[in-house]
């Protein structure tokens, strides 16, 4: 059995989904350093650069599918003859071009969509935390699950049949997230160079993957992405209500929220000088509803959302510069056409009498 080594609990190469049938998961790990061959007796010892700050001695982060069942069927009628096993999945890529993939989903049992990061042309890896202004871009990856009916071993690899690049090259290109019950998906785009973590735009396209063949390799058979939140440079009260566009880590695993009839992106964002809780229209994009909105100018809470039903319930954590994190519950209701919510805190940290808050204020007013 393969000696695996998690990845860090980050954003940037970690993955963990289910598939729609739930009977496998696909996760990112590192790979095992690979022998020597006959043909170079040195290759194990050669030097391959990391991916730097949080993912030192990372070099091999590889994508790999547990399988427990081979169709939905089988889940009702245990077979002793077919055992959980774990694959690695070999990506055929241009000639020219090596990439690593991470941050997989599923958007049908056989057919993934990830993020690549592209090696630099003399062979560097960039490094990749809070760095959003890299190469990459979203993959659709057929996989090779004919071989269905037999199980694998735990040596064996599956194929992509193909990778398709869906995403605008001439842009950095992370968090593919495919909307339940269609064959769309979104992810988050910036601008490839220049600053590190500038304004992000929101990005939708097509796939119509359940219709595509296995040959669909094609850049030309991708449609064109759409833009459903744009890049924002300026803040002006006649567009977007004077939304100041999307600053953000990722997306949620699950950020979808379907609530009077219409899908809703959950996301956080930051504006100005707090993090805040928005939801996005994905019918109107322009339409973003603030469900954290600072009420005073004394109020400094910032908030990030970390779980959803998909209905109306929304967990989310809010801090302050004096308060520790709390951990609050929102039901999610229609007004007026727009949702809003109803935030109650359910846990308070526990604090010292040193650390209440009229003692921290005192603290902070003598510095």
């Amino acid at each position: 059995m393969r000696s695996l080594k998690l990845l860090p609990p980050a954003d940037q190469l970690s993955t963990l989904a289910f598939s729609p049938s739930e009977t496998s998961l696909v996760y990112t790990a590192e790979a095992n350093t690979p022998e020597n061959n006959t043909d170079d007796l040195f290759s194990k010892f050669r030097f391959l650069p990391d991916y730097g700050e949080r993912y030192v001695g990372r070099k091999r982060p590889t994508l790999f599918l547990a399988r427990w069942a081979h169709n939905a069927e089988s889940l009702g009628t245990p077979d002793e003859d077919i055992m959980p096993t774990v694959s690695g999945i070999t990506v055929p890529t241009p000639s020219d071009t090596s990439i690593s993939f991470g941050q997989a989903q599923f958007v049908v049992d056989d057919i993934l969509l990830a993020t690549g990061y592209e090696f630099s042309e003399d062979g560097r890896r960039l490094g990749v935390m809070a760095c959003y202004n890299r190469p990459t871009a979203i993959w659709e990856l057929k996989l090779d699950l004919a071989s269905g009916s037999v199980a694998l071993g735990p040596q064996d690899t599956i194929v992509a049949l193909s990778a398709t690049k869906v995403s605008d090259p001439s842009r950095s290109s992370r968090s593919p997230r495919p909307i339940p019950g269609t064959s769309a998906a979104l992810w988050l785009s910036h601008e490839l160079g220049g600053p590190h973590a500038s304004c992000f735009s929101l990005h939708k396209v097509a796939l119509n993957a359940r219709d595509r063949g296995e040959a669909a390799t094609a850049r030309d058979e991708v449609p064109p992405a759409t833009v459903l939140v744009p890049v924002i440079d300026k803040i002006r009260d006649g567009f977007m209500g004077g939304f100041a566009g999307l600053y953000a880590d990722g997306l949620l695993a699950r950020p979808f929220i379907r609530t009077g009839g219409r899908v809703y992106l959950l996301m956080r964002t930051s504006q100005r000088s707090r993090l805040e809780v928005i939801l996005i229209d994905l019918e109107q994009p322009k339409s973003v509803v603030r469900l954290t909105p600072a009420e005073s100018s004394d109020d400094l809470w910032s908030w990030s959302p970390l779980a959803t039903d998909g209905r109306k319930w929304v967990l989310a954590s809010r801090s302050a510069p004096t308060v520790p994190n709390e951990l609050l519950l929102g039901r999610l209701e229609e007004h007026r056409g727009r949702p809003r919510v109803t935030w109650q805190v359910i846990e308070m940290p526990s604090l010292t009498r040193r650390g209440e808050q009229p003692d921290i204020d005192k603290t902070i007013g003598r510095l």
